[in-house]
C-alpha cells in the first residue's frame, strides 16, 4: 500500500471513529437525562417516605404515651384493690343488705349488724369511683390503640412500598450512571484513536505533498530538459542545412541554374 491509499484507508478510518463517537455522545446524553428524570422520581418516592414516617412517627410517639399512661392506670387499678366485677358486687351488696333492711322484720341486733356492714360496704365505694374512673380511662386509652395500630401498620406499609419504589429507581438510575461511565470511557478512548490517526494522517498528507512537489519538479526538469534538446537538435539541424545552402547561394549569386531541392534548403536556411 502505498502513501496515497494509505492516506485514504486513515481518512475512512477516521470518519468512521467520529460517527462512532458522536452516537456514543448521544447515547450518553439520553443516558443522562434518563439518570436526571430517574433521580426526581426516586427523591419524589423518599419525600412520600419521609411524610409517612413524619405521620407514623407522630402515631407512635402518641402510642407510647398512651402505653404508658395504659401502664400507669393498670398499677393504680391494682392498688384500690377493685376491679368492675368487685364495684358492681359492693353496690349489690349494698342494695341486697338495704332490702332486707327496709323489707324484712329484723331485730335490733340485726339492724345494727346491717346498718355497720353497709356503712363499711359504703367506705369502699370512693375507692371504688376512683377505680371506676381509672378502668373508663383504661378503656378510653385501649380503644385510642386500638384505632391507632392499624393506622401505624397502613403508614407502616406505604413507607416499605415507596422505600421500595425508590429503591427501584435508585438501581435503574444506577444501571444507566455505569452505561455512562462506560461510554465517556469509550469516547475518551477514541479520541486518544483519532489524535493518532490525525497525526498519522497530517504525516502522510505531508509526505504526499513532499512526493507530488517532488514530481512538479521532475516534470518541470523533464520539459526544460526537452526543450534545450530540442534546441539543440534544431541548432544543429539548422547548421548543417546553412552549412549545406551556402555553396548553393554561391551558384544563385553566380547566376545558375538551381534545382528544386536546392531552391527548398536555400528557403529553409532564409538566405532566400
Amino acid at each position: 500500500m502505498n502513501a496515497e491509499e494509505k492516506h485514504e484507508t486513515d481518512k475512512k478510518e477516521i470518519q468512521k471513529l467520529v460517527a462512532k463517537n458522536r452516537d456514543r455522545i448521544t447515547q450518553m446524553r439520553d443516558h443522562i437525562q434518563e439518570v436526571q428524570v430517574l433521580k426526581d422520581k426516586r427523591d419524589a418516592e423518599n419525600a412520600e417516605v419521609k411524610k409517612y414516617k413524619k405521620q407514623r412517627d407522630k402515631i407512635e410517639e402518641r402510642v407510647n404515651k398512651l402505653r404508658e399512661a395504659l401502664d400507669q392506670d393498670n398499677e393504680k387499678l391494682k392498688e384500690t384493690g377493685v376491679t368492675d366485677n368487685s364495684i358492681a358486687g359492693i353496690q349489690r351488696y349494698i342494695e341486697e343488705l338495704e332490702w332486707i333492711q327496709q323489707t324484712e322484720a329484723i331485730t335490733p341486733a340485726r339492724e345494727k349488724d346491717l346498718s355497720k356492714k353497709i356503712n363499711e360496704l359504703r367506705k369502699k365505694l370512693p375507692k371504688s369511683d376512683e377505680a371506676r374512673k381509672l378502668m373508663g380511662d383504661i378503656r378510653k386509652e385501649r380503644d385510642e390503640l386500638k384505632k391507632l395500630n392499624p393506622d401505624s401498620k397502613e403508614l407502616r406499609h406505604k413507607m416499605i412500598e415507596h422505600a421500595r419504589q425508590s429503591d427501584e429507581y435508585h438501581k435503574e438510575r444506577q444501571e444507566l450512571l455505569n452505561k455512562v461511565d462506560k461510554l465517556q470511557q469509550k469516547i475518551s478512548e477514541t479520541i486518544a484513536q483519532l489524535e493518532e490517526k490525525r497525526g498519522e494522517f497530517a504525516e502522510l498528507d505531508a509526505e504526499i505533498n513532499e512526493a507530488r512537489e517532488a514530481r512538479k519538479k521532475d516534470s518541470h526538469k523533464e520539459h526544460d530538459d526537452a526543450a534545450k534538446k530540442q534546441k539543440a537538435i534544431e541548432k544543429k539541424i539548422k547548421k548543417r542545412i546553412n552549412d549545406a545552402a551556402q555553396p548553393i547561394y554561391e551558384k544563385f549569386k553566380a547566376g545558375e541554374k538551381l534545382s528544386m531541392e536546392e531552391l527548398l534548403i536555400l528557403r529553409e536556411s532564409g538566405m532566400l
